[in-house]
């Protein structure tokens, strides 16, 4: 049951669309809203600094002022408004622990922030350090309730915890696609039982399920995916989030790091 939303918009970008998604989704599901604003100041390429004072000043200015827009919608829309200091190793510190407070983390597109390199920042923290499912949302959506799911399933943990997640957001009755690329390469010691038990998983717990092996045919699994999620019209992909630590570098799974930027539905990574 969907009852805390966290949403993190940046106040240096017109997040207006998202911020409404977040705001309406919210209210699909009776769920209460806190919304984090960042207000780190960025350059368009990349850099958390700027060596010019003045367009530094010109720049939190800027900020500031999309700052007060959203505490204003924050008091005509009910929802709960939080800050972070404005530097950017604060915010990645203690947003995942904001996070253990919601059920649900939810992300813009890469369109809906300023600084591409601190989203994805905010993506590793999230799915590394929070213990919560993140959803991202993509620029072009309206929000309802989910009916339809394709679940990437390659019987990994992180694979069954977003399956798990991804059923606390699932509409009664909703059908579920499971889903698994080149199976017999990916599932390995789990192919003869995985799809088995994973439909029956699904089914007790009150939705329809079916279970497809697709065949990459040259595409990247993230392709295989998301055309599957496609032509059945699915309205939620559900993900195991790939992250791995190597020489203190966060190093993101292929299907993760194709899909960070989203896609043309909501994308819910967990791990």
């Amino acid at each position: 049951m969907l009852k805390q939303i966290l949403a993190i918009v940046n106040t240096g970008v017109a997040e207006e669309q998202f911020l409404t998604n977040a705001v309406r989704l919210a209210r699909l599901h009776n769920a209460g809203l806190t919304v984090i604003a960042l207000s780190s100041v960025s350059m368009p390429n990349g850099d958390f600094s700027v060596s010019s004072p003045v367009v530094r000043e010109e720049l939190i200015a800027a900020v500031e002022a999309k700052g007060e827009e959203i505490e204003k919608r924050a008091r005509i829309e009910g929802f709960e408004l939080q800050t972070l200091p404005q530097d950017s190793a604060a915010q990645l510190a203690k947003i995942p622990i904001e996070a253990r407070y919601a059920d649900l983390t939810l992300l813009a597109p890469i369109s809906g922030y300023s600084n591409p390199r601190l989203r994805r920042h905010l993506f590793e923290a999230l799915v590394q350090s929070s213990g919560r499912p993140l959803l991202v949302l993509p620029g072009e959506w309206k929000p309802t309730l989910f009916e339809r799911l394709v679940v990437g399933w390659n019987a990994s943990w992180e694979a069954s915890r977003s399956l798990a997640d991804s059923l606390m957001l699932a509409e009664s009755g909703a059908q579920v696609e499971v889903v698994t690329v080149d199976a017999r390469e990916t599932l390995t010691d789990h192919s003869k039982h995985s799809s088995v038990d994973i439909i029956r998983y699904i089914r007790r717990h009150g939705f329809a399920a079916q279970f497809h092996d697709l065949p990459s045919d040259g595409r990247s699994d993230a392709a295989a995916l998301t055309d599957f999620a496609a032509a059945q019209g699915a309205d939620l992909l559900v993900l195991g989030a790939a992250i791995h630590s190597r020489m203190h570098e966060l190093l993101l799974g292929g299907v993760t790091h194709d899909l960070l930027g989203g896609a043309k539905i909501p994308i819910l990574f967990s791990r």
